[in-house]
């Protein structure tokens, strides 16, 4: 279900709209990430059908019984909606930012002024928080290949905007961290 939305963006809309002009294509795997990583979406949704197997191992296997402790799924509830929010939060600007603009552009508002991958740091945090919600193994597990992909979505964006952007982001680089403020 979750790969529904990234499925009709990236693949659907485009074969539907063959009719449309190709900048608006050219927009939409910019603000994917395609132009920095061809790719990276075909691993992504991969590792969200992965993700159906939280569901087995909290509703049938329960590979790890231990995990499940009211408190962190608690926990993982709260970071579970802090991340959404943050997310829908990134997509409001990244919307704003592809929708006005015939080139695009530097984001250094909203969630973007605090860190330069907002979406990307939600993203970890919402598989984390999946993994306490659902206290499974499978889930920690998946932290782990999620975390591979998505900081090499990172480093490999940050080479696309060096080269898009140049002086500019670099001074952006420095004055904001990449996906936890004061940290990394």
């Amino acid at each position: 279900m979750r790969a529904l939305p990234v499925l009709w963006e990236m693949v659907l809309r485009d074969i539907l709209s063959q009719a449309k002009a190709s900048v608006a294509v050219e927009w939409r795997r910019e603000r994917w990430g395609s132009n920095a990583a061809p790719g990276w979406v075909s691993w992504a949704l991969v590792l969200m059908v992965a993700d159906l197997a939280v569901f087995l191992d909290y509703g049938h296997w329960h590979l790890l019984p231990g995990l499940e402790q009211p408190i962190a799924q608690a926990l993982g509830l709260l970071l579970h909606v802090a991340a959404a929010l943050w997310k829908r939060w990134t997509d409001r600007y990244l919307g704003a930012a592809f929708a006005e603009s015939v080139r695009p552009m530097l984001m250094q508002s909203g969630p973007f002024r605090y860190i330069r991958h907002p979406f990307y740091a939600g993203a970890l945090l919402d598989k984390v928080a999946v993994a306490l919600v659902f206290a499974s193994i499978v889930g920690w597990l998946l932290v782990i290949p999620w975390a591979v992909l998505l900081l090499r979505q990172v480093r490999l964006e940050e080479l696309h905007l060096r080269r898009l952007f140049g002086q500019e982001y670099e001074t952006y680089a420095r004055q904001t961290a990449r996906l936890l403020p004061g940290v990394f």
